[in-house]
């Protein structure tokens, strides 16, 4: 897969030993944090439905949530029809998020706007080193998948 790389990562590269050698050397792109204007959360204050408020974390550690919140957002769940269930199954897998996919359903936010908020990871990594293009073209497909499943949900009446 070709790969169009950033400055700030070609110049590391270049910084990295032969594999004959120890990496301990090796050095990376100066790492920042996203800003918090592209976090979900100052994005989507209201994507959890009101009766299933969050609890809101930094980093990928587990935290249990409130039961009333996992017994309702499982419950926003079993009430869709099976045809319903399909295209919301499409919208959390795709997305990796459950709040976004209920955004989506609820129509609080389109599969355009998911899309950019379940990829910020992906826009942030894409920026340090760069963009594989064969990444891209996988991720054209799953964007065109979630907006699909949009359709296919509404679709549904």
């Amino acid at each position: 897969s070709k790969s169009t790389r950033s400055p700030a990562a070609m110049s590391t590269v270049a910084d990295v030993p032969s594999l004959g050698a120890p990496l301990s050397g090796a050095t990376a792109p100066r790492r920042r944090l996203p800003s918090a204007s592209a976090t979900p959360d100052a994005v989507v204050p209201s994507a959890p439905p009101a009766e299933a408020p969050l609890l809101v974390t930094a980093g990928v550690v587990h935290i249990t949530q409130p039961e009333a919140s996992t017994r309702a957002l499982s419950q926003a769940l079993h009430q869709l029809d099976p045809f319903r269930l399909a295209a919301a199954h499409d919208l959390i897998a795709i997305s990796g998020s459950l709040v976004l996919a209920l955004a989506v359903l609820r129509k609080n936010l389109t599969a355009a706007q998911a899309w950019q908020l379940s990829r910020i990871d992906e826009a942030w990594q894409n920026e340090l080193w760069g963009v594989d293009e064969e990444a891209a073209r996988l991720e054209s497909y799953k964007q065109e998948a979630l907006f699909a499943a949009e359709r296919f949900f509404g679709l549904c009446g």
